[in-house]
């Protein structure tokens, strides 16, 4: 009898396969979900703010990522810009801009990785006014298993004087 010829060969064939099938599922590398990165600026009063990088994990060394940040306390405020490691891996900087209400808004910080602190600059330019500026610090911080809602604003608020927002 050939081994072609087996009878249990269907049903044998079948067990490798899925054996197989199933190891590789297993060991295969899969991608891991990217979590907020969470930062608190402040003592702003009465709290601070919590800064959230929404899907964001530290780039390597000498690399740059896109960043899409959310205050989860302001609602609708959406912030995008980049962030970079340092070449020798210390430090992350970052650069944000928003237009919040009437306002074109910019946040440029840094961090040390290692010790999860730092500080950041909050310049606001009006329209026809003088630019200002809140300098504070930054604390990297757990973000919550559940995130914190992201708020569209609400008719007539501050931020919602844009052509894209009802009023």
């Amino acid at each position: 009898m050939a081994c072609w010829d087996f009878p249990l060969r269907g049903t044998v064939m079948k067990k490798i396969y899925w054996l197989v099938f199933a190891s590789a599922v297993a060991l295969f590398p899969r991608p891991a979900m990217a979590k907020d990165f969470c930062m608190d600026f402040g003592p702003v009063s009465p709290t601070p703010l919590e800064l959230v990088f929404k899907a964001f994990t530290v780039p390597p060394k000498g690399v740059c990522k896109s960043v899409i940040e959310v205050v989860p306390s302001i609602d609708g405020l959406v912030s995008t810009g980049a962030a970079c490691t340092t070449s020798d891996g210390k430090t992350l900087i970052f650069t944000l801009a928003d237009g919040f209400g009437k306002n074109l808004e910019t946040i440029q910080g840094g961090l040390t990785l290692a010790g999860g602190t730092g500080s950041a600059d909050d310049c606001a330019a009006p329209d026809g006014g003088a630019t200002s500026c809140v300098a504070d610090t930054l604390t990297v911080v757990t973000c919550p298993k559940v995130p914190l809602p992201i708020t569209a604003p609400l008719p007539g608020t501050l931020i919602s004087h844009g052509p894209l927002l009802a009023r």
